[in-house]
């Protein structure tokens, strides 16, 4: 199993924050994983992942708990277009740190 995390990504126009893309990541977390025990790994990944600036933010906005083989719609495309995967979705290892 492991964790799918989704983000937002916002720019700071001055008079307004706008919302642009945002990124995914995963975490390893075995097969016994608890909801109780992912929402814990998923808030030490946000040190590494969430941030905000003057200019800048992003902040985890979702995250569930998935198969080992589950790959993001972007690794579908890659996939289909290409044949494999150029551009795997980001690793983030918790328990390592």
């Amino acid at each position: 199993m492991k964790i799918y995390i989704q983000t937002q990504y916002m720019e700071n126009y001055g008079y307004r924050w706008k919302m642009k893309w945002g990124s995914e990541y995963f975490i390893p977390c075995g097969k016994n994983i608890t909801p109780a025990r992912a929402y814990a790994m998923v808030e030490l990944a946000k040190s590494r992942i969430e941030y905000k600036n003057d200019v800048s933010a992003e902040h985890v906005i979702a995250f569930e708990i998935v198969e080992d083989d589950f790959v993001t719609d972007y690794e579908k495309t890659q996939l289909e277009y290409d044949g494999k995967i150029d551009f795997p979705t980001r690793v983030i290892n918790v328990l390592e740190g």
